[in-house]
């Protein structure tokens, strides 16, 4: 129970940091906008999702006012800790291993695409978005080069789950 609070609080405080991925301060008609890496004619690129519903007022007690956005269904969570070799990590071309929501929680990173057209994404300490570009949808997936010593928080959505949402671009969001 501690570990999904700390999860919450996390994703509170990611919420938070992205500021400038909200359509404006967060109430209850506004939503979350997330880089989404997807898989598509057997390749990857990245878009921009406005997750459905938006954010609704908490009505608990301890957490009146609060803005509260689901996160979908979940199947678990894996805290990943890259090595501290003193430059960029390089993890190279890679599928998703499953459908997630990714939280970079230190450090930062660049993620590219086979195809040179496709905008990077850089990632901040922070942040939060999806991998969906699993085996199948992808031949190539992505690269992703990181900070040394970066800190990952990954939450696999359940089998055939995914939040709700809708494609604002073909890009990532601004």
């Amino acid at each position: 129970m501690r570990f999904f609070s700390l999860i919450a609080t996390t994703l509170q405080v990611s919420a938070l940091a992205l500021g400038t991925a909200a359509v404006n301060r967060p109430n209850s008609t506004t939503t979350l906008l997330v880089n989404a890496i997807v898989g598509k004619q057997n390749a990857s690129s990245v878009e921009c999702w406005a997750v459905e519903p938006g954010f609704q007022i908490s009505p608990q007690l301890d957490k009146t006012g609060n803005n509260i956005l689901q996160l979908g269904s979940l199947s678990s969570a894996s805290y990943s800790v890259w090595p501290n070799a003193g430059g960029p990590i390089d993890l190279g071309f890679h599928n998703a291993p499953a459908i997630q929501w990714v939280v970079m929680l230190m450090g930062g990173g660049n993620i590219t695409f086979p195809d040179p057209t496709t905008p990077n994404l850089t990632v901040s300490p922070g942040e939060l978005f999806i991998a969906a570009d699993v085996a199948g949808t992808s031949t190539d997936g992505h690269r992703t080069v990181g900070d040394s010593g970066s800190v990952v928080l990954q939450m696999p959505f359940e089998e055939g789950a995914i939040v709700n949402h809708t494609i604002l671009s073909y890009s990532p969001c601004n």
